[in-house]
């Protein structure tokens, strides 16, 4: 059953165009709006919509997904971050970790544990 809606704002970044559709279908099915981005450059473009979640691919075609995190830490944004990733280089996945992600979810995410996260953010 779908939940209410939320005053979430969500920024969802995924490079597979499939992924990224059935994840904001399913988001807008449980009442969280988001908006998508699929390279590293629409992603920091579209952070001046100041979302209030970011479900980020660490994979992407332009720029590895830290460029974003560095650019929501510069920029000062209070956003719940949660990283998805398949990849398993330590250097990225460390990279990662040094700009503190609320939460990493390994690939292929767990749809039910990402939506109980995206519910628990105020």
């Amino acid at each position: 059953m779908p939940a209410t809606a939320t005053a979430q704002k969500v920024l969802l970044v995924e490079d597979d165009p499939s992924s990224r559709n059935a994840l904001a279908q399913l988001l807008k099915h449980y009442g969280i709006d988001s908006v998508s981005a699929g390279t590293a450059r629409e992603a920091i473009a579209l952070l001046e919509r100041n979302p209030t979640c970011l479900v980020l691919d660490l994979m992407l075609p332009d720029a590895d997904g830290t460029t974003v995190l560095e650019a929501v830490r510069r920029l000062g944004l209070k956003v719940h971050v949660a990283v998805t990733t398949g990849a398993s280089d330590p250097a990225l996945l460390g990279r990662a970790r040094a700009y503190n992600p609320d939460v990493t979810f390994r690939k292929p995410v767990d749809l039910s544990a990402l939506l109980g996260w995206l519910r628990s953010q105020p």
